[in-house]
């Protein structure tokens, strides 16, 4: 296959999106086959079809190629996260390519357009919704470090239980290479049972923020990032960047550099003053209950006059955890201080049962009736924060834009703005 396309190409998975030199690759998935839009991608400039199985022959012979020190990451919550801060990090001293699209097809993809010969170090982010599918990405990338951010309810629709949660997100371990590390979330009490599936040759490193020491003092650092849970990202991502050999002045430079990702805890400016903590990426109870605190603590941190306002929708495949998953959130509300809550959608309607009537609580069907409810009731104004929140299919990020002191900039600022999200 180098011979034949060599490996300055360029491929693309989206007939909507491809470029005027990009190969299409028509992926059969579960509700449609590429096939159906190679006219598409030939009009839209696609200079040429590659096939799904050609790719991943293409990325595998470039990644052993080009032979870069794989770090995996997976886990519940904070994979992107701690994907971010540790490639950040670790550019102060390595060339560092980016696996940011979470799968074995995605990560192919990301290999062939983006990994240069010069990459030293691969930071690959692995996700997964069924079981066998990090333990097949993994086997594909080969990584010599893995990390497991957290373990927890997400995707409990499909997988039916914790347990098997459990066990599908320790796949990845598994594909440790001979005398790699793997570096746990020990603050995650269901990460450790995940030591039972490490190979023999392969070194368990724990990182916690309840009994670490270092002497990388995060707190008189000039970070960029809110939240007690990011500053447990970022003790893991010291220890894997010590372990790679960069310096403590490098680590913190890196540290320094650290910008949120877009719908992931992103400080923005709002209508009349107002701050706007944008998470609108996903929501888990996990990550709902972060998000909460978070935006409560950086309320405090600023010593605000004003009122602490969530707009929140429901989070999506927690199967049987649902009922108990929306409970804790609305609980986690009240404990931090949330004066006006907006419930956008269907799903929002689980958290009615656990929120007091003290509490000025507004439902809305649509993110329409949202927005109308924020500009004339809430009447946001400078002193207020408000947190925006829910699974990402609730789509939270259009009341964001029609907040946002600056709309026009919706574009670099917000999630999901291309082509493919345009549709309702």
């Amino acid at each position: 296959m180098k011979d034949k396309l060599g490996w300055d190409i360029h491929v693309c998975l989206d007939s909507r999106l491809v470029g005027q030199s990009d190969y299409f690759v028509p992926v059969v998935g579960e509700s449609s086959d590429g096939h159906n839009y190679i006219d598409s991608a030939l009009k839209n400039g696609a200079v040429g079809i590659i096939e799904e199985s050609e790719l991943y022959e293409i990325a595998s012979e470039k990644l052993a190629s080009v032979n870069p020190k794989v770090i995996a990451i997976t886990g519940s919550v904070g994979k992107t996260t701690m994907r971010n801060f540790l490639s950040t990090i670790l550019s102060e001293k390595y060339k560092v390519c980016v696996g940011s699209l979470n799968t074995k097809l995605g990560l192919a993809v990301n290999i062939v357009n983006d990994l240069k010969v010069s990459d030293e170090i691969f930071v690959a982010e692995t996700g997964m919704d069924h079981s066998g599918e990090l333990l097949e990405t993994g086997n594909f990338i080969k990584p010599e470090y893995a990390v497991i951010t957290n373990i927890s309810h997400s995707h409990m629709a499909k997988l039916g239980s914790l347990e098997a949660i459990k066990r599908a997100k320790s796949e990845l371990l598994e594909t440790v290479i001979p005398n790699g590390k793997v570096f746990l979330n020990w603050d995650s009490e269901n990460v450790h049972d995940a030591v039972n599936f490490v190979p023999k040759n392969v070194e368990i490193v724990k990182y916690s923020l309840k009994n670490f020491s270092n002497e990388i003092d995060l707190k008189n650092l000039k970070l960029n990032f809110i939240g007690e849970h990011n500053y447990l990202n970022a003790t893991g991502a010291v220890l894997v960047s010590k372990e790679l050999g960069l310096s403590q002045d490098e680590i913190k430079r890196g540290l320094e550099k650290i910008k949120p990702e877009k719908g992931r805890l992103n400080i923005l400016k709002g209508i009349s003053g107002l701050i706007i903590i944008d998470d609108t990426y996903n929501a888990s109870p996990v990550s709902m209950i972060a998000g909460i605190k978070a935006a409560s603590d950086y309320y405090k941190k600023l010593n605000l006059a004003g009122r602490r306002i969530a707009v929140i929708g429901g989070m999506l495949e927690l199967g049987d955890y649902e009922e108990l998953g929306h409970k804790i959130c609305g609980e986690e509300l009240i404990k931090n201080g949330y004066s006006e809550i907006i419930l956008v959608g269907g799903l929002a309607k689980k958290y009615f049962p656990f929120l007091p009537k003290v509490v000025s609580i507004h439902y809305c069907e649509d993110i329409g009736t949202a927005v109308a409810i924020i500009k004339s009731k809430i009447n946001p104004t400078k002193g207020d924060i408000i947190l925006v929140k829910a699974s990402q299919g609730i789509r939270l990020e259009k009341v964001v834009k029609e907040i946002l002191q600056d709309p026009s900039l919706a574009q670099s600022l917000l999630v999901r703005q291309d082509e493919r999200w345009k549709t309702p």
